[in-house]
């Protein structure tokens, strides 16, 4: 009776991670292409940094982390982007933008958070939820919130956060070097 429970758990473990794969590069595929609508100047900018625009660069990893996650955890994180950014920023290829969609009876707390990290990062606070409905195709689970997008276009290029999972970095990398439009 203990092996065949165990070995029903094993098959049911490996159904359930296939199906698990199958949802993940359909939620991908669903967003490769799409045009992502920002409208920062409904948003409150919280960071000090002076770079408005994204002329300069080719691509934008937009971070955006959603009501349902802990607010100030993702926020006291931002420096974990650090290296990466400065890698990419003296090859003037990649930009960066920070939204966070908090609460609305939380959204005053963060923004005061924010501003005593004092970061150089384009930080957004969306009170509106405005990103959100402008880009109904994202889905909700949190691992589909960074995307790298072409500047040019705004459509999405790669999804996942390149610091997290190799096979993600190396896209990425291929993409900002040219070798390959989307993935």
């Amino acid at each position: 009776m203990n092996r065949i429970t165990l070995l029903y758990l094993l098959v049911l473990g490996v159904i359930l991670s296939a199906c698990r794969e199958r949802n993940t590069l359909a939620h991908v595929e669903r967003m490769l292409g799409k045009k992502i609508t920002l409208n920062l100047n409904q948003m409150i900018r919280v960071d000090s940094s002076t770079n408005n625009t994204y002329d300069s660069s080719l691509y934008t990893i937009v971070c955006y982390y959603d009501s349902a996650e802990c607010q100030t955890c993702a926020s006291d994180k931002l420096y974990l982007w650090n290296n990466f950014m400065k890698k990419w920023e003296e090859q003037q290829k990649l930009d960066y933008i920070f939204i966070f969609c908090p609460s609305s009876n939380s959204h005053q707390y963060l923004q005061t958070f924010l501003e005593g990290k004092n970061e150089k990062k384009n930080i957004y606070i969306d009170t509106l939820h405005i990103f959100e409905k402008m880009n109904p195709f994202l889905p909700k689970p949190a691992m589909y919130h960074t995307m790298l997008v072409d500047n040019n276009d705004w459509r999405v290029k790669l999804v996942g956060d390149p610091r997290r999972n190799k096979m993600t970095e190396n896209l990425f990398c291929k993409i900002i070097k040219g070798n390959q439009t989307e993935q």
